[in-house]
């Protein structure tokens, strides 16, 4: 019931895969319920459950230098508002490869910068330096010192790592951040705090304080590119 729980619960099937997930726990007394998969997904779709009661509306307007007929995420601002990073798969990246599983050009990391005087953003450009490749390339997130960009990379099911810019503008090639940062699950998502003690991150790995899928974590500063003592911040923050 378990398997076909989660099974179920991937596909949104929610209502259906609560049900495999209470019949799995038929029958256990209460230490083996508290570590059985089911309760942890059973306590995912009750944190669904209760933020589908408060819905809120919200309004979108598309940047038009920025946005093409490809796909455009994962972007982010400089501190000072001046400099917009973000992730795009278009036939001008690196090595202009397709993605035949998805259909795509392979990502490349892009930049464009706020001209206050036109009151618009300038036309993109791909990030300078080391970092894309003829792979999957994106943007994750920049610290408040704007001197580090946090980069996503398709491995072990989907890393966090670093670059750091040059005094010539060019970006290094990206290292994996370390501590327990990654993990064989998915993670994608970097904020830094601007002491640089605190690293939020957005991961999928399972755990006993996980909300359900990805979840906004925070790990504390073990040496300069090194993070752990993770935390899940729990609800409201995090849900389903």
């Amino acid at each position: 019931h378990v398997y076909l729980g989660k099974a179920l619960f991937i596909t949104y099937q929610i209502d259906s895969s609560q049900s495999h997930f209470t019949l799995a726990l038929q029958g256990l007394d209460e230490k083996e319920k508290a570590e059985s998969d089911a309760s942890l997904y059973l306590s995912y779709i009750a944190n669904r459950e209760a933020y589908m009661q408060t819905p809120e509306q919200v309004t979108l307007s598309p940047i038009s230098q920025v946005n093409t007929p490809g796909n455009e995420s994962s972007s982010c601002l400089s501190l000072d508002g001046q400099t917009l990073f973000f992730t795009s798969s278009r036939k001008e990246n690196t090595g202009s490869g397709k993605d035949e599983a998805f259909d795509m050009y392979f990502q490349d990391i892009w930049y464009a910068t706020w001209d206050s005087s036109k009151k618009a953003w300038s036309e993109p450009a791909l990030l300078p330096g080391d970092v894309n490749t003829p792979e999957h390339d994106a943007s994750l997130g920049i610290n408040p010192q704007g001197d580090l960009l946090f980069v996503y990379k398709s491995e072990q099911g989907g890393n966090i790592y670093y670059t750091r810019r040059k005094r010539t503008g060019e970006y290094r090639k990206p290292k994996p951040m370390e501590g327990q940062v990654n993990t064989s699950y998915f993670e994608s998502g970097a904020s830094m705090s601007a002491d640089r003690k605190k690293l939020y991150i957005i991961s999928e790995r399972e755990k006993r304080s996980a909300q359900g899928g990805g979840d906004i974590w925070i790990l504390k500063k073990e040496s300069k590119y090194a993070y752990g003592e993770q935390e899940n911040p729990g609800t409201p923050l995090n849900s389903l």
